[in-house]
């Protein structure tokens, strides 16, 4: 009975595993909108069937994010929000309605309100009084009705805050509406006003679900639509505003000051929580604080405040919704798509147009890129290495506290635009310094510039584009750098057939005020319509040159494309808020090396790079050894290790890493590559049957009984012995064997039967590796340490129990198994990125998807099962190679590759650039985990490329 009782629960737990392989791939091929309520269903009704699957516990502990709200897009489905039953708060609209031919539009929005609600109207004059008096007096769900008749001055947003400021800051939700046409660009942006209203009040479910947003624990303060299609993406810029937003955020507090693209409602509709936005109510904005109507299209305070609404919220910790678009859907909420989705052709085409008679070129992130995310790092950077002079260990402060202020009274005194040298000249008689230490600060930040910049593929490309029209290609930049030091750069970099070049600093007129475009339009006898600016700037290399009237291709520099993208934004604004060094140029490597392309027309948003084996290499396995690299050499260093074993075979890898990275460094220890396995290690430590069960109790997934004991004691056994264990314990070779959660209770009999036979074959196997280990130096004086992937310092654990000599252990992480081989064997076992992980729900995604990293780092060469003696030889006995193992080499080496080539340009930044340079591991970790927490389809697929062996715990080859 027991044994027809147990071939059935077998058979059960084999469909079980076929039914879960194929829901698993069943679930990935599902559209996205479906997949998680299709999953809450499933494992609401039958949760039997998904217990001991980490996705159901997960889903059991913390359920799964409503699919509406997509952190990693970060654009809101609303129709897939539940509609809130009642507003929590008092709520209050203001319209303005300058265009009242439009009021019966705005009648039938409002007649969607679901709950009660005060409507505040403001007008221009009389007569527009009358007419809304008229139009909105008897609204449903309308208790107070109050029209205004203000300036035309503000534009919508003025009368919002000074008319009614006082009242609406008094209800808890308020809405801000107004009659939009846009007759300034002609009808280019026809259907705005009817977009943003209809995403706004578009009907009362609608309006239900935005109030679902907005009340809660988790409320968003400020709702808005995405962009209309028809904005310009660069419109999510300060663009003229940038001067007039910085002295705002400083008056209204806020922190954080975006130097580049941010949320705000372009267009200025919106619903908001009234305390999310109350800064602004109480910053005392009068109509004086407006500029008078001149049909401004850019560069008033009306401007500034409306995208001061995008900060303000986030600044009283209330974070923006941003309703997703479905009629013209993209990816982006500043619509990217349409800018980085161009085809190389409509570019070429610009290059090419007849009327195009110039084509002018930027410099510095057109052409050249530095590998920071923010371009002033160059003067920390400067400081730094300053701060090195023996005959000044200040110098490095002393030029950070007055080189900024020493360009700005330069700039000031001589009414333009100045060069370095200037500069320095009132550096000089500010700080007082001898001028020997100025000409070395002065020498040293051109050295600095010189050594950040290298090519970007894709401004290069397109300069040769340009050449090959036969028109004239100038460069132009607003620098205060020497002409003959840019004209070096610019030649040591292949940059060459260009016509003159054109310096704010030497001729003393400036791109971001338009007067050097002017002068270049007289200097050519230009039409302004003739001129071409290919630039990176959106404000003097895009707005400027449009407004004058001429053509402009703006070329994204790479932060921003990230910051475009959904899965980058949040980890490239914390890396910037940081403000570290050494964090900026770890990642700045990357974006160099992904986004130096001025278009991508197959860009996949939902990838966080382009899966190549040669780019995950280079962007995601690279920084993680390095950092790992860094840390390990210092390591090394303060704990006096004299030898560093790299454990086969994902320390194949690490190896080669380390001493790239370590070949010009002070570090003393030496490097070797250790050939073990865990099942090379683990049989000849064992003395008993409690060794043995041990060992077993490592889980096992369902496989036959022979392959079990083959794998994890090296026992074949014969057909003879197979006839006693039959006999004996009813088990079989071919009968199905699982191992679950430490329970060997099953097996007890049959160890009991081999226990004999497998110490006889520890013994053996003992014998032969002790003399491999030794041969290694394994038993030599002095400290020695294992290098590995880690989890629970297995290896290290059963090398302790082996050798005399004691064995430290470095990893890239470990979990709590770890720390009691520490206190068995009173050694170290360190992690690098994690150091005892509890293996719970809340793990770290780095631990919880470690098959993954596994896979990135992993070897070429066969696993060592055993070591071997013969006429005194010491030779390892490897598993065979499948042919779907080795058809992954090539992959693999490619991949090694880009880390390899990752490591070389971290190298040459030490090198070239601050030799303090320490490859960031929290950089690393955050781009690893941000990787593998949501793989894109590409990128599953990339991954299930890569095929590992993990017979030793029954499951054969895993992709």
């Amino acid at each position: 009975m027991n044994i027809l009782i147990q071939s059935a629960k077998n058979k059960v737990l084999r469909l079980r595993e076929i039914f879960l392989s194929l829901a698993k791939r069943v679930y990935w091929k599902l559209p996205v909108k479906i997949r998680n309520p299709l999953v809450n269903f499933i494992y609401r009704v039958f949760p039997w069937v998904f217990y001991g699957t980490p996705h159901f516990h997960m889903w059991k502990n913390s359920k799964i994010l409503t699919p509406a709200i997509n952190h990693c897009e970060e654009l809101i489905l609303i129709e897939d929000l539940p509609p809130a039953k009642k507003s929590l708060g008092r709520i209050a609209i203001h319209l303005h309605m300058y265009y009242t031919d439009l009021s019966d539009e705005f009648v039938g929005y409002l007649k969607n309100m679901p709950f009660n609600y005060d409507l505040y109207i403001s007008v221009t004059d009389e007569q527009g009084k009358a007419i809304c008096q008229e139009k909105f007096s008897n609204l449903p769900l309308l208790k107070h009705l109050k029209i205004e008749v203000v300036a035309n001055r503000g534009r919508d947003i003025a009368p919002m805050f000074c008319a009614f400021g006082e009242q609406l800051a008094r209800y808890d939700y308020v809405a801000h509406l107004h009659s939009k046409k846009s007759l300034y660009n002609k009808g280019a942006t026809e259907g705005w006003r009817q977009y943003l209203c209809s995403s706004l009040l578009g009907s009362p479910e609608q309006i239900r679900r935005i109030f679902t947003l907005l009340q809660g624990n988790h409320a968003r303060g400020l709702v808005y639509p995405q962009n209309f299609y028809l904005i310009p993406y660069f419109a999510n810029h300060w663009l003229a505003n940038k001067a007039l937003g910085a002295q705002w955020c400083a008056r209204l507090g806020i922190r954080h000051f975006p130097n580049v693209y941010f949320d705000f409602p372009a267009g200025t509709m919106f619903w908001a929580r009234t305390a999310a936005i109350k800064p602004l109510f109480d910053a005392g904005i009068t109509l004086n604080d407006f500029a008078e109507e001149a049909g401004q299209t850019d560069g008033t305070f009306a401007h500034c405040l409306e995208r001061l609404l995008g900060l303000v919220s986030p600044s009283q910790g209330y974070p923006i919704g941003i309703i997703k678009d479905r009629q013209t859907p993209s990816w982006s909420a500043w619509r990217f798509n349409t800018v980085l989705e161009r085809s190389f052709e409509i570019i070429h085409q610009e290059l090419n147009a007849s009327k195009v008679k110039l084509i002018g070129f930027d410099i510095f992130d057109t052409l050249l890129t530095r590998p920071m995310l923010d371009p002033e790092a160059v003067k920390e950077i400067v400081a730094l290495r300053a701060g090195r002079s023996p005959e000044n260990p200040n110098l490095g402060k002393i030029y950070l506290e007055y080189r900024a202020q020493a360009e700005a009274s330069a700039r000031q005194q001589a009414g333009r635009d100045i060069n370095l040298h200037v500069v320095y000249q009132h550096f000089q008689k500010m700080t007082g310094l001898p001028q020997e230490q100025v000409s070395q600060l002065q020498a040293l930040e051109e050295q600095v510039e010189y050594a950040s910049v290298k090519p970007r593929k894709g401004g290069l490309e397109l300069f040769h584009k340009a050449l090959a029209t036969g028109k004239p290609v100038v460069l132009i930049s607003d620098m205060f750098l020497p002409v003959e030091h840019i004209k070096t750069t610019l030649h040591d970099h292949g940059i060459e057939g260009w016509q003159s070049l054109y310096l704010s600093s030497d001729i003393g007129l400036r791109k971001d005020t338009g007067e050097l475009y002017k002068y270049l339009f007289d200097k050519y006898a230009l039409q302004p319509q003739e001129f071409l600016m290919v630039g990176d700037n959106e404000r003097s290399d895009l707005q400027i040159p449009l407004d004058l009237g001429a053509n402009a291709l703006h070329t994204l520099r790479a932060t921003d494309i990230t910051r475009s993208l959904p899965r980058w934004r949040r980890l490239l604004e914390n890396i910037e808020q940081q403000g570290d060094l050494n964090a900026q140029l770890t990642l700045g490597l990357v974006l160099q090396k992904n986004f130096a392309a001025v278009a991508y027309p197959q860009l996949n948003p939902y990838n966080l790079i382009k899966p190549t084996a040669f780019n995950i290499g280079y962007s995601l396995v690279g920084p993680l050894l390095t950092g790992f690299a860094h840390w390990l050499s210092e390591q090394a260093r303060d704990n006096n290790i004299e030898r560093l074993y790299f454990l086969a075979r994902e320390g194949e890898l690490i190896k080669q890493v380390f001493d790239r990275w370590t070949a010009n460094l002070d570090v003393s220890a030496s490097s070797h590559y250790l050939v073990v396995s865990r099942r090379a290690v683990s049989v000849p430590s064992l003395k008993n049957l409690d060794d043995i069960l041990k060992i077993a109790r490592n889980n096992y997934y369902s496989n036959n009984l022979a392959g079990f004991l083959k794998e994890r004691f090296g026992l074949s056994l014969s057909a003879e012995q197979w006839q006693t264990i039959s006999e004996q314990t009813n088990w079989q070779a071919d009968k199905q064997v699982e191992v679950r959660d430490g329970n060997t209770k099953h097996l007890l009999e049959l160890f009991k039967l081999l226990e004999a036979d497998i110490l006889a074959a520890a013994a053996v196997e003992k014998a032969a590796l002790l003399k491999y280990l030794a041969s290694q130096g394994m038993e030599a004086d002095g400290k020695q340490t294992v290098v590995d992937v880690g989890y629970g310092a297995t290896i290290q654990g059963y090398l302790n129990g082996l050798l005399t000599q004691s064995t430290q252990g470095h990893y890239l992480l470990t979990d709590d198994r770890s720390e009691a081989v520490a206190q068995r064997h009173s050694v170290d076992t360190t992690g690098c990125y994690y150091e005892g992980v509890q293996p719970t729900v809340g793990a770290p995604l780095m631990y919880r998807y470690n098959f993954e990293l596994e896979k990135l780092l992993s070897s070429d060469s066969a696993q060592v099962v055993k070591y071997t003696e013969t006429e005194q030889q010491i030779a390892g006995v490897f598993r065979d190679l499948s042919l779907q193992e080795t058809a992954c080499q090539p992959l693999r080496e490619e991949l090694q590759q880009g880390v390899l080539a990752y490591v070389d340009d971290a190298i040459n930044i030490r090198e070239q650039l601050l030799p303090e340079f320490a490859p960031s591991t929290q950089v690393a970790c955050q781009l690893y985990e941000t990787f593998v927490s949501q793989l894109s389809d590409e990128e599953l697929a990339f991954m299930k490329k890569i095929t590992l062996d993990d017979y030793y715990c029954g499951r054969g080859l895993v992709s």
